[in-house]
């Protein structure tokens, strides 16, 4: 009886362990901005942040709690659905906006958004795309 409730716990303890570590993390979030003659991107890792624009480069490391905070606003949307956001305004279509999409890549899966007016994401990456700004503009 006792190798019995040795074994129960195991179990509880096993899947306990394994509720709090199976969030993905993502390997890299891509921003891009296009116009006229113009490009920009600004490339997510997990320990750092590039921004490209025309000839200009930057690139500066993040915490370990910034790429923790960004992994969990990625988890509070489901990445899959990613594709199917539709964008809140269409100014890129008479110029009026450049145009932007996400792109997340989870281990072997890549999501793509559709294209965006840059400065309004859809509104479910809202909150993603403002602390991935914030980060940017740190350093």
């Amino acid at each position: 009886m006792r190798y019995f409730y040795l074994l129960i716990l195991t179990f509880i303890v096993t899947a306990m362990g394994y509720t709090q570590t199976d969030t993905p993390k993502f390997d890299k979030l891509v921003y891009k901005i296009k116009a006229r003659g113009s490009f920009s991107q600004l490339t997510v890792f997990p320990d750092k942040i590039i921004y490209v624009n025309g000839d200009s480069y930057k690139n500066h490391p993040i915490t370990a709690n910034d790429y923790q905070e960004l992994s969990d606003l990625l988890n509070e949307i489901d990445a899959s659905k990613i594709p199917s956001f539709k964008a809140p305004t269409n100014e890129r279509a008479r110029d009026k906006a450049m145009q932007a999409n996400v792109s997340v890549y989870l281990r072997d899966s890549t999501y793509s958004s559709q294209a965006f007016d840059a400065g309004a994401p859809p509104v479910p990456l809202q909150k993603l795309l403002e602390k991935v700004f914030e980060l940017s503009r740190q350093n």
